[in-house]
């Protein structure tokens, strides 16, 4: 009896071993998956490929944005047997640009993507799918997001708001300048097009 008895009390202390392990097992890995998660994610697809532009981990966000990217953009190809990653980059950006959403399909045939950097510094980041695969072309907004314009003949323009001097005004204004999208065989992308830097009308004073 005494041997019958020593043997279950062993056996009970193995199940019970057994299932501390279990839950710190799990708990860890539980924990783990947490760390990894991304905090905010945003994805749109065009023309057969993925397109992904989130935040880095909580653990990497913590630490100054001069040490680590504040998101990564991600371009996946779509296939039938298996999606294959073709694109890959960090960046100091944080996606999201307030009424702009990170990540949106422009004028049916590109990809923008916008984010900021402490509330300034917006960045617009535009990909099309060229002969070889996705190209891209970057734009900087500054102070504010761009305004984008979308003609019926399918051209972008983009308007950003730069600080300059002007004439006829003490100190720094915001001057507003179009930006055209130029997109063919040869050449993708933003082009100047006009600056009201010598009409003081159409400037603002800086916040």
């Amino acid at each position: 009896m005494d041997f019958i008895a020593r043997k279950a009390a062993s056996t009970r202390a193995r199940q019970a071993l057994l299932s501390i392990s279990v839950t710190i097992g799990v708990t860890m890995m539980a924990g783990s998956v947490q760390a990894q998660t991304p905090t905010a994610t945003t994805s749109v697809d065009l023309k057969g490929y993925r397109f992904r532009f989130e935040s880095q981990p909580a653990e990497v966000l913590a630490r100054p944005p001069e040490l680590a990217p504040r998101s990564t953009v991600t371009i996946i190809r779509l296939r039938a047997d298996g999606d294959e990653p073709v694109y890959l980059q960090t960046l100091p950006l944080e996606p999201g640009c307030g009424k702009l959403p990170a990540v949106s399909v422009l004028a049916d045939r590109y990809v923008m993507l916008c984010g900021h950097f402490g509330g300034r510094h917006y960045t617009h980041q535009v990909f099309r799918i060229g002969a070889l695969g996705p190209e891209a072309t970057t734009l900087d907004a500054f102070d504010d997001p761009a305004r984008l314009t979308v003609g019926a003949d399918g051209a972008v323009i983009a308007r950003i708001s730069r600080r300059d001097v002007v004439p006829g005004r003490v100190g720094s204004a915001y001057v507003p300048i179009d930006y055209l999208l130029q997109a063919d065989e040869s050449s993708f992308g933003f082009v100047p097009l006009a600056s009201a830097k010598d009409d003081p009308r159409q400037t603002r004073a800086p916040r």
